[in-house]
């Protein structure tokens, strides 16, 4: 994946510079910035994979703080404790925020609608490790959460690989309130669930 970045990387910078009209250039500068986020992103997930989630979470708040500007979008990030938490489960934790925030940022705020994403994520040394996404936007059409969404669909999938329970809900005044509850410790790995 860092190859490819690259890659992307070097090719928008040659057209940028071979570029002649302002907005061409104006443009090309805005899709090289998205590319190095995204990438930065990418390389902070192998920071959860390896287990440090509060890692992971500095320098994803930091991008997507980046990202939500371009929306009109404000995210705030509250972690709570983060102990004892497996390579596999932070992993897959980053993974469904990862997908979470992105989904919120491309659908809850349409037409440039203006709002704000919450991440609440805390993992306390005995029992379930919490993760909230709440975003005040337009709300899911449908049942929140309804099977045949792909966002939703990864979502669930990541937090069963992990023994984790997924529930959507309507949020009080407008938007989606994403919970997913999941055990964790050394012993929680993907595809096997603790009861």
């Amino acid at each position: 994946m860092a190859n490819s970045f690259q890659l992307l990387s070097a090719h928008t910078r040659r057209q940028l510079k071979e570029a002649e009209h302002t907005e061409a250039r104006s443009r090309l500068t805005l899709v090289l910035d998205q590319i190095l986020i995204v990438s930065q992103l990418q390389t902070g997930l192998s920071i959860a994979e390896g287990g440090d989630l509060q890692g992971y979470l500095e320098g994803a708040e930091r991008l997507w703080r980046k990202i939500a500007l371009a929306h009109d979008v404000e995210i705030g990030v509250r972690r709570g404790r983060l102990t004892g938490l497996s390579d596999a489960c932070a992993g897959n934790i980053a993974l469904i925020l990862q997908e979470a925030v992105t989904n919120c940022i491309e659908h809850a705020f349409p037409d440039g609608l203006r709002g704000e994403v919450e991440v609440e994520v805390d993992v306390p040394p005995e029992g379930n490790g919490l993760l909230r996404v709440t975003d005040n936007g337009i709300g899911m059409s449908g049942e929140p959460g309804a099977q045949g969404k792909n966002g939703c669909t990864i979502i669930r999938t990541l937090a069963s690989d992990i023994g984790g329970q997924v529930r959507w809900s309507a949020h009080d005044g407008g938007g989606t309130v994403l919970v997913v509850d999941f055990p964790h410790g050394p012993n929680v790995r993907p595809g096997r669930r603790e009861d």
